[in-house]
């Protein structure tokens, strides 16, 4: 699929994922991975090729699932609270007027509207407290009920993502001690990756320094993670 101006448009999973979220779903598969490779690598587990193989996706499949369910239900229990919250908003009668722009308000916190002035942001909460109900309020709560599935399973998959370098590297590669530190550089380019892409700076210089200082720092939780049964 295409979309205006000739650029691909990202698959359905993942279009409605927070691109932040992506990097630290890729990060925590990451870890998961190199747990068990380091493990391996330091002689506190035993496990043949295969088992290694097994042990990653798994475990990276198991996190992805946690994330999948408490993603999805926090989004849902987010959603309901919004829709009861434009119930309260636009039911006839007595309204408690202070208190609803204190719930619209609180919506509102973590957003860009955070990045606005005290006047720009009262002048939107005004607009929405003076707006009027939706046409089809179910169809809507559908739409952003799917977005969220879509979300979750998108979650899912990036999180079990990392499994495959090292699953790769551990069939291709004949010495199984070479194939363990070749796994260990892979997912330390995806770490790279996640560093370099949530980094908040612009100049190219700073991201990368923000790629190296992710690696380094996940690299030694995790074998401390490895070597205390982490």
């Amino acid at each position: 699929m295409k979309k205006e101006g000739g650029g691909k448009q990202k698959p359905k999973y993942f279009m409605d994922m927070d691109p932040d979220l992506i990097q630290q779903e890729l990060c925590y598969g990451s870890i998961m991975a190199l747990t068990f490779i380091f493990g391996n690598q330091f002689g506190l587990m035993d496990m043949g090729r295969n088992e290694l193989i097994i042990a990653i996706i798994g475990m990276d499949a198991v996190w992805g699932i946690i994330d999948l369910i408490l993603f999805y239900r926090s989004d849902m229990t987010g959603l309901t609270r919004r829709a009861n919250l434009s119930k309260d908003l636009h039911r006839d009668g007595d309204r408690d007027v202070g208190e609803l722009r204190g719930r619209v308000h609180d919506e509102f916190q973590g957003t860009f509207l955070d990045m606005v002035d005290e006047k720009t942001r009262k002048e939107v909460i005004d607009k929405i407290m003076l707006s009027g109900p939706v046409e089809d309020p179910n169809a809507l709560v559908d739409k952003w009920r799917r977005n969220y599935r879509r979300s979750a399973i998108g979650s899912c998959i990036v999180a079990t993502f990392p499994a495959l370098p090292p699953a790769i590297c551990l069939l291709v590669i004949s010495d199984f001690n070479t194939a363990l530190r070749a796994s260990g550089v892979m997912l330390s380019l995806i770490l790279f990756n996640v560093g370099f892409m949530i980094s908040p700076y612009r100049k190219p210089w700073v991201r990368i320094l923000s790629g190296l200082a992710v690696v380094a720092l996940t690299l030694t939780l995790t074998v401390f993670a490895a070597l205390f049964g982490g």
